[in-house]
């Protein structure tokens, strides 16, 4: 359990369900497990690899950005499921609701960060929009939520449907 026998310092770390559980001195944190993070991890890298594929076979630089900028919005935020599930909320704060501890996300966002600053085709000031909108930390503590149709959200995840 989570206790301190006043002995020792004890310190217990458990995977369950998505979260990784650390329990130390009585005080219980709880962070996305490292297999949740690799696959927001891969599903960034399928949305710039989309990206640069899509500039590879013409596809212009704004339509190309603006499809980037709405991938990575959709992976750090939530949304409405329509349809028989109307009403569910889903999404990145609903699939982590009960975090605690948030560096992870700080990672993610380095990982977005690192990626745009090795596309020399978008400038600073689209970064800065980009970061701005679609922050895992940020859209994490506002509990960001969008609106996106049934039909957009097949289109956008798309790039990280075969991700697992």
């Amino acid at each position: 359990g989570c206790y301190s026998t006043g002995y020792k310092e004890q310190r217990e770390l458990f995977d369950f369900l998505g979260y990784s559980f650390e329990c130390e001195n009585g005080k219980l944190k709880l962070s996305p497990t490292d297999e949740k993070c690799r696959k927001y991890e891969e599903r960034i890298k399928a949305c710039f690899a989309l990206y640069d594929s899509n500039l590879a076979s013409g596809q212009s630089q704004a339509v190309s950005q603006a499809l980037l900028r709405q991938q990575l919005v959709l992976l750090s935020s939530n949304y409405k499921l329509s349809g028989a599930k109307s009403n569910v909320i889903t999404g990145h704060y609903f699939n982590n609701r009960f975090v605690t501890e948030k560096g992870k996300f700080s990672h993610l966002d380095n990982q977005v960060r690192r990626e745009l600053s090795q596309r020399k085709t978008i400038n600073g000031a689209y970064r800065k929009k980009i970061m701005g909108s679609a922050s895992f930390v940020v859209n994490f503590e506002l509990k960001k939520t969008i609106s996106v149709s049934p039909r957009r959200l097949k289109a956008l995840s798309k790039a990280w449907k075969n991700v697992r």
